[in-house]
């Protein structure tokens, strides 16, 4: 029996009511809910669940009429690897969790959904590849396009005609998850036709642009509107990520124009297997001969830069310029490769850090590192001649948040676990 199909809610258990009134907020998802050490599903949440996961669908108790309540469970430790599947098949998952501690709280322990993940708005780390950007976009019936990467907290927004650039456009970003304008079904066919493994939704933009300036500073929202359909895609994403409570962490915008960068198409990244292959592997690309970069952060702009090759040539002879010196000194390039494989990802754990989501052993990985970062831009600046100029202009401003660094370095032990269960995380004194 379905959810729908139940009795009252004041005739279920104190417990299950929790779980309906989740349900009840979060009609299209399933509901991960907190149980003790396990995320238990409960009616056709745990019927599909049993199915995509291949778990065992068992019963909790009965309904009101009698009849069992299926009930699916997976342990917390392990969630993560479950809720990736169910994202590679296209599902929301709500994760309603325990508010405050069990153990001190008499009767039936609070719950409620803390955040809502979808294929597009994700930050758990086994549900993204590290190696390529996991974008949300939307489209506008006239044009309009915003793709949201919300493990990195960007928003990137442009017009472009529809037709032949659009789709190129939208293959580059290789979306997770497309957001189409109500009304726009030209747009669903060739969403359906050029990106076979995205979820696509249709949905209603909530209100106009003038809602841009909730989520973002009063300066990108200014930008963005001014560019009219690229302002509607941005409130549509941004509306969407809002209902999923997931616009905290969004702290750059931009707005941007498809063509100051060589317009590739939909055939020409199929057929020259830029970043997959024609069988839709990364093994045998471009991409993947390339990529021996040392961090995922300089996978992804190396992925990027693949898809969007310069056009202007004193960007391309700058850029030869930097490559240039590496290739002909194997020491500097040697000593800047070990830094950089020292950083992590510090893009999204910064982000994993501002929404509370990060482990001690997150912690860890910034600390060590920003003081790498630290160590190379020095390395850098203290080379002789010009050829890293341009390069290191903006590592040499960048902000790598000293004082951070100095307070997790007086926090934390040397290898701090990867979950404080029973402390360990924290240095003495």
């Amino acid at each position: 029996m379905g959810v729908r199909g139940t009795a009252r809610k004041k005739d279920h258990t104190p417990v299950m009511r929790q779980f309906l009134r989740a349900k009840g907020q979060h009609r299209d998802a399933i509901i991960f809910f907190r149980m003790g050490d396990f995320y238990e599903m409960f009616y056709e949440d745990a019927v599909r669940a049993a199915d995509i996961l291949d778990i065992a669908l068992t019963s909790r108790g009965t309904d009101p009429d009698g009849s069992k309540i299926p009930m699916a469970g997976v342990p917390h430790h392990a969630a993560a690897g479950y809720l990736a599947a169910l994202l590679r098949h296209g599902e929301k998952v709500a994760i309603c969790e325990q508010i405050g501690d069990p153990s001190s709280i008499r009767g039936v322990v609070p719950r409620e959904v803390v955040r809502v993940v979808t294929p597009g708005l994700c930050l758990e780390p086994d549900a993204l590849d590290a190696r390529a950007e996991n974008f949300l976009v939307a489209a506008t019936r006239d044009g309009g396009v915003a793709a949201l990467e919300l493990s990195t907290g960007t928003l990137r927004a442009c017009v472009v005609e529809i037709g032949p650039q659009w789709v190129g456009e939208l293959v580059r970003l290789d979306p997770a998850e497309v957001l189409i304008e109500s009304g726009a079904s030209g747009l669903e066919a060739l969403c359906k036709q050029s990106l076979p493994n995205a979820v696509l939704r249709i949905v209603e933009l909530e209100g106009g642009t003038e809602r841009l300036s909730e989520a973002l500073t009063a300066e990108q929202a200014a930008e963005l509107a001014a560019q009219e359909p690229a302002g509607r895609a941005a409130a549509l994403v941004l509306d969407y990520a809002r209902a999923h409570q997931a616009t905290s962490q969004i702290h750059r915008a931009t707005l941007y124009t498809a063509g100051d960068r060589l317009v590739l198409d939909d055939a020409a990244v199929r057929n020259l297997e830029l970043v997959r292959t024609l069988d839709g592997e990364r093994r045998g690309s471009l991409l993947d001969l390339l990529d021996d970069t040392k961090t995922p952060m300089g996978a992804r702009a190396l992925r990027s830069q693949l898809l969007e090759p310069l056009t202007d040539i004193e960007r391309i002879r700058r850029r030869h310029d930097a490559v240039e010196l590496f290739v002909l000194d194997a020491r500097s390039r040697d000593q800047c490769r070990t830094r950089l494989g020292e950083i992590g990802d510090l893009e999204r754990l910064a982000v994993r850090t501002a929404v509370g989501m990060a482990t001690p052993r997150d912690l860890g990985v910034i600390r060590n590192g920003l003081a790498s970062a630290a160590a190379l831009r020095h390395q850098l600046s203290s080379r002789p001649g010009t050829n890293l100029d341009n390069a290191m202009a903006s590592l040499e401003h960048a902000d790598l948040c000293p004082d951070v660094l100095d307070l997790l370095r007086d926090a934390l032990v040397a290898e701090p676990p990867a979950i404080d269960r029973q402390g360990g995380s924290f240095a003495d004194g």
